[in-house]
């Protein structure tokens, strides 16, 4: 497992994949996952035109998404705004406040700022969640044999939109994580499935791919599609996403 440790003044800060954990106290793990955006919401210069709403809800529901994949609880989220309170910062809060709503913690505390001193052209920011895990973080270990599969539809920019009934949702993150034979549940970036694949393989294993799959390996967005490792078979989702073999570990 790809887990780099860093110490300073004697405190160990773990990180694992893109989280980062430190022990917070006997019994609990502080976790931070946290993401950007950029060029995305309906101000002059975006690329990508949505209500900003759609990008805290996305947004939030990233970092959210990182957390479950460990069955980290949210304590905390962190939401910067490089542009107006008035309108855009006003609606990527209340897309946050729609993703708490839906992960059942509509009372998290938000913090977070926003530019008021100049006018701005192009919606920008990012969010940072801090959760807890109880007791210390136990990487997964994996063995030959272990099955690969792609969960969601790979999506990202106007594709967000028009895919929405194959996107990853948090429910399925949360319930892949705690089911036994889940080994691991990774939500993806813009990298694809690919960067997982490599970490595999850095970490020693042979990995081999369905050539079939190849046209998934894209940018998934704001996690819109996942890997999961299951020691055994992944069965179809009564809700539609889509679950697609991509793999197996080999020895």
């Amino acid at each position: 497992m790809v887990v780099f440790i860093i110490y300073s003044r004697g405190i160990s800060v773990l990180k694992y994949r893109d989280l980062t954990l430190r022990k917070f106290s006997r019994d609990e793990t502080l976790v931070i996952a946290c993401d950007s955006y950029g060029g995305i919401g309906n101000l002059p210069l975006d690329h990508v035109r949505v209500e900003p709403e759609v990008v805290g809800y996305y947004t939030a529901i990233l970092c959210l998404k990182e957390c479950a994949s460990i069955q980290a609880k949210p304590v905390c989220l962190v939401n910067l705004v490089s542009a107006s309170f008035e309108p855009t910062g006003k609606g990527i809060l209340r897309g946050i406040r729609q993703a708490l709503e839906e992960a059942g913690i509509p009372e998290l505390p938000v913090n977070g700022s926003s530019e008021e001193n100049f006018a701005v052209q192009q919606t920008g920011g990012g969010m940072t969640l801090l959760a807890k895990l109880e007791g210390d973080f136990v990487p997964p270990k994996f063995q030959a044999g272990d099955q690969i599969y792609l969960v969601g539809e790979p999506s990202v920019g106007d594709e967000v939109i028009l895919n929405q009934d194959k996107l990853l949702t948090l429910e399925t993150i949360k319930d892949l994580a705690q089911l036994h034979s889940c080994i691991e549940v990774v939500p993806l970036g813009s990298n694809g499935y690919a960067t997982e694949v490599k970490r595999y393989q850095e970490m020693g294993w042979k990995v081999s791919v369905s050539s079939e799959m190849a046209r998934y390996n894209r940018s998934a967005g704001p996690a819109t599609a996942a890997v999961a490792v299951v020691r055994g078979t992944l069965t179809e989702r009564e809700d539609g996403i889509p679950i697609r073999w991509l793999g197996r570990i080999e020895a």
